[in-house]
């Protein structure tokens, strides 16, 4: 599978904007694409989903060996899988549970962000850092977000400087800024303006990043290579599975539902913020994480599904 990682120095960089503008230009192209993102993250994916329109997962570390993250990685269906990191490229609960190590695990070329606003020189002592840190790496260039128009020519002489790759940058715009997120409240008011953010970032990526390297990277990357994961069907009867999904609950690993469905189970769905009543004869109630606090209201005065529930725990 053709497949690339935009990781950063640290969060904040830009990286997540970079990915974005990315995504949508892929997307435009007409390319299969699919997302991931590294570590404990449930609000990009979804936003991937919501907002671009493609398929997202995650790919733990901490949870998933190499075999694990590399098994998820060949389910996607898509000509090209675009890995965001999290944090910055070598940071993670222990540098075992990194964008690094991920990076290393499934062999995936990086290109790393550096928010460069307010550097000149500088940026090549970031950039020296990176590469020489811990090696090998897997990092083959790098996108300079928030970097003025006078520094391009500097950027691609540090590039040539480090053998390493100008993969260009990411001009300051207030009109594409993505703010700190609350998925809940974004899909219901937020989707419409964010879409058109995503198609201006799309712009910008194709006027000053060079989507066309990106995926010639992408191609350079060997087979994935694992043991598949033994996922024998335990469930002999039928077992139905609720699942709470709304806006209060949207912090799941879709991963985790599907090894449920291998198993043999039935999973529905239902709305604790709308629905008032359980699904019919089920034998299990999942509660992801979420916003719950935001709809407290709403969720305290559905007296009928909190009775339900109350009787079938105990």
């Amino acid at each position: 599978m053709n497949r690339i990682m935009i990781a950063g120095t640290h969060s904040g960089c830009g990286k997540t904007t970079v990915t974005c503008g990315i995504l949508q230009a892929l997307v435009n192209r007409k390319i299969k694409t699919s997302a991931f993102k590294c570590g404990p993250d449930y609000i990009d994916p979804i936003f991937h989903r919501k907002i671009i329109g493609i398929n997202s997962g995650n790919l733990d570390g901490y949870f998933c060996n190499k075999d694990t993250l590399n098994y998820l990685l060949s389910k996607c269906d898509s000509d090209c899988a675009v890995i965001e990191g999290v944090m910055g490229y070598y940071d993670g609960a222990g540098k075992l549970y990194s964008s690094f190590k991920t990076a290393e695990d499934t062999d995936t070329p990086v290109i790393i962000v550096i928010d460069s606003k307010g550097m000149s020189n500088s940026i090549g002592a970031v950039m020296q850092g990176f590469l020489t840190y811990e090696q090998p790496n897997k990092i083959v260039g790098f996108i300079f977000n928030r970097l003025p128009e006078s520094l391009v020519g500097m950027a691609k002489e540090l590039c040539k400087k480090y053998n390493t790759e100008y993969f260009g940058r990411m001009p300051f715009d207030e009109n594409v800024s993505i703010e700190s997120r609350h998925l809940g409240l974004i899909i219901n008011q937020k989707t419409v303006d964010y879409r058109q953010k995503m198609q201006l970032l799309s712009e910008l990526a194709e006027q000053f990043i060079d989507i066309d390297k990106i995926l010639i990277y992408s191609q350079k990357t060997e087979t994935l290579k694992f043991e598949m994961p033994n996922l024998r069907k335990i469930v002999n009867n039928n077992v139905k599975i609720a699942v709470a999904e709304d806006e209060a609950f949207c912090f799941l690993y879709r991963e985790n539902i599907e090894v449920l469905e291998n198993l043999g189970c039935e999973i529905v769905k239902f709305s604790p913020l709308k629905d008032k009543s359980l699904p019919k004869e089920i034998s299990g109630i999942i509660f992801p994480g979420g916003y719950p606090e935001l709809y407290s209201k709403e969720l305290s005065e559905n007296h009928n599904l909190k009775k339900e529930i109350k009787n079938k725990i105990l």
